[in-house]
């Protein structure tokens, strides 16, 4: 096929791959992968075979990455959801709130896991994992008993626990 100016705008090989040069417009709808008519305006779907379904490359050093825009505010809908054969896994509202295990996002950060003997727990760790810190909840059938139903703060390496405020150390829980 060829645009007014002779230039092949897209090509079909005998495999039937098609190369696209140029700009394209499409004021509809595309599928890429179904056999009905498309109801969103991009749905790509298939057999990734191992491999990701869909991938973004951005080959420029000073370039960014995907941006997601709408100007709904509502936090019920979501601007970002990742759903998987566990359910939904990431959910960020329109609002603002973001949410992990949870497809309603209570807080501007909210972390849920459900079932009564699951420990929902926040890891922070430095590169080398020399030292790190769990604060999290637990349900009230966990296996460590002294967990059950409570909150908890700990740091499972051999590092003392400091509260500092304004840059002064206020309190040193030791390890020991």
């Amino acid at each position: 096929f060829q645009t007014n100016g002779g230039a092949s705008a897209l090509t079909l090989d005998s495999s039937q791959n098609s190369t696209f040069a140029g700009n394209t417009n499409i004021s509809g709808s595309l599928g890429v992968g179904i056999t009905t008519t498309p109801n969103n305006k991009l749905i790509v779907q298939g057999d990734g075979g191992g491999s990701a379904i869909a991938y973004f490359n951005n080959t420029n050093a000073q370039g960014y990455g995907v941006l997601i825009n709408t100007l709904d505010t509502n936090n019920a809908r979501y601007a970002l959801r990742i759903n998987t054969g566990a359910g939904t896994v990431f959910n960020v509202g329109n609002g603002g709130k973001v949410g992990i295990g949870t497809d309603d996002p209570s807080d501007i950060l909210h972390i849920e896991k459900n079932g009564t003997t699951s420990y929902a727990t926040t890891t922070i760790r430095n590169a080398n994992s020399t030292a790190y810190l769990n604060i999290g909840v637990a349900g009230s059938g966990v296996a460590d008993t002294a967990l059950r139903n409570n909150a908890y703060i700990i740091v499972p390496t051999a590092a003392d626990l400091l509260f500092r405020t304004s840059d002064v150390e206020r309190i040193r829980i030791l390890s020991s």
